[in-house]
């Protein structure tokens, strides 16, 4: 039986880490329209790769450059708190504001990533586990219900 280290240094935990980590922010992102204008199969490394610069600690012009590229025209992006008209963005300065309003700050970024990256093989698991337990459930009442009923007068 492993134990939780010798789970740690199987290169298979990894493998599942990262197909686990694609799969969530795959989600994640696609539902945030991550997955317009971008590869099919690629998208959540390429939307991740285009927020990592943003999050450095250097990168304050990279998230200037982030909200000013989705701020043209008219429309409005949501924060966690309010809501900000392209026009008031351009007008005030508000990129750097809008940007940690909308894709949250350095902490939680890291942290939802790292975390997603470590646990998502035991999240899919379960899910799966999950998912096997309810078409069984299903299966018995289907097959059980209709033999019930067929020896009823």
């Amino acid at each position: 039986m492993l134990d939780s280290f010798q789970l740690l240094l199987n290169p298979l935990y990894y493998v599942a880490c990262l197909v686990g980590w694609y799969a969530v922010m795959g989600f994640s992102y696609a539902m945030n329209g991550g997955k317009l204008g971008r590869s099919q199969w690629g998208y959540p490394f390429q939307c991740f790769w285009e927020e990592l610069p943003c999050y450095l600690p250097w990168g304050r012009k990279h998230r200037i450059a982030f909200i000013a590229e989705r701020a043209r025209g008219n429309g409005v992006m949501c924060g966690w708190n309010r809501s900000y008209e392209y026009s008031e963005i351009r007008e005030k300065g508000l990129h750097e504001e809008v940007f940690f309003q909308m894709c949250g700050g350095r902490t939680f970024f890291w942290c939802s990533h790292i975390l997603t990256f470590l646990f998502s093989p035991i999240i899919i698991a379960a899910l799966l586990f999950i998912a096997v337990i309810a078409f069984a459930v299903g299966s018995l009442k289907l097959l059980f219900g209709t033999a019930l009923e067929m020896g009823r007068p």
